[in-house]
């Protein structure tokens, strides 16, 4: 580790560090990917129209263009290792949310 940057990864770790940015961009598309694959039953069980998919994929994409622009002063902050083992805990977060259906069931979703 550089004593300067507790938050570096060491430098013989390119390997297992590029496995895991992989994996964290594997779950985060899955989790999106999920969605779109089962819109229809989503859709059905709720008794919404199909233009909400649509509606969804606008707030997803809404969402990642604002937090992108936050992305640089985060990773000045903790760096890129840091934020990037944070960011595996918030997709998990959210697929809690959706496994839970209601966000405010978050709690009760991992007991």
């Amino acid at each position: 580790m550089d004593p300067k940057h507790p938050s570096h990864p060491p430098r013989d770790a390119s390997l297992p560090v590029s496995l895991w940015l992989g994996a964290v961009l594997v779950g985060a598309s899955l989790s999106l990917i999920g969605v779109a694959a089962l819109a229809p039953r989503i859709l059905e069980s709720l008794a919404l129209p199909p233009t909400a998919i649509g509606v969804f994929f606008a707030v997803v994409w809404s969402s990642a263009l604002l937090t992108a622009t936050a992305g640089g002063p985060l990773v000045a902050r903790w760096g890129a290792w840091g934020l990037s083992r944070a960011c595996p805990l918030l997709c998990a977060a959210g697929l809690v949310a959706v496994i839970a259906g209601e966000p405010w069931q978050i709690g009760r979703a991992h007991v």
